[in-house]
C-alpha cells in the first residue's frame, strides 16, 4: 500500500507470527523489516498465572494438605510461587511432610534449587516450631516439612517459594 499514510491504514486486531513490521535499524542507519515473532527475541521468558487446579500434592506423611490457592510468576529460569495451604497433622503427630509439583518443571540437582518461607495465617507463630522447604531431586517436586507444637493441629499457611529451572 505504497503512498498511504500510516494513520490511514486499517487497524489489525492480532498480528500473526510471520507478519512483517517496518523498523529503522539505527546502528546500521538503514530501513529494514522484522517479523512479529522475532520482535521480542532479546526479552526474557516471562509467564505466570493461577495454577490452583493443577497444584498436585503428593507424598503426604502424617498430614492432610489442601491447596486453597496457588499463583506463580516466571522470569527467565526463576519461578516464584505463592501457595495458600491448609495443613492438618494426623492425630498424635506434631510433624508432617508432603510434596507439591512445581508449576514449571525443573530437573533439580540439589535441595537448594528450591527454597522458601512458610507463614501461618490462622494461628500465632508460637504454634509453628519449624518449617523446611526445599527441592526434591528424586521426584522433581518441592518438599515441605513442618513441625507444630500441638499434635493433630490444622493450620492455614502461605508459602512463598522460589526455584530455578534447570
Amino acid at each position: 500500500m505504497a503512498g498511504v499514510k500510516v494513520t490511514d491504514l486499517p487497524a489489525l486486531g492480532t498480528a500473526a507470527p510471520d507478519d512483517i513490521l517496518y523498523i529503522v535499524d539505527t546502528t546500521a542507519d538503514q530501513s529494514r523489516k522484522i517479523e512479529v515473532q522475532n520482535l521480542f527475541g532479546g526479552l526474557p521468558d516471562i509467564g505466570g498465572g493461577d495454577f490452583t487446579s493443577s497444584a498436585t500434592i503428593s507424598g503426604e506423611n502424617d498430614c492432610t494438605v489442601t491447596c486453597l490457592r496457588a499463583l506463580y510468576s516466571r522470569v527467565n529460569n526463576i519461578v516464584t510461587c505463592t501457595y495458600y495451604l491448609s495443613i492438618g497433622l494426623d492425630l498424635g503427630f506434631t510433624t508432617g511432610s508432603f510434596n507439591i509439583a512445581p508449576p514449571v518443571t525443573s530437573s533439580f540437582t540439589n535441595a537448594r534449587d528450591a527454597f522458601g518461607v512458610l507463614t501461618p495465617i490462622t494461628d500465632p507463630y508460637a504454634n509453628l516450631v519449624s518449617a523446611v522447604i526445599n527441592a526434591d531431586t528424586t521426584f522433581e517436586q518441592i518438599t515441605f516439612t513442618i513441625d507444630l507444637a500441638t499434635a493433630g493441629d490444622t493450620l492455614t499457611f502461605v508459602a512463598n517459594i522460589q526455584y530455578i529451572i534447570i
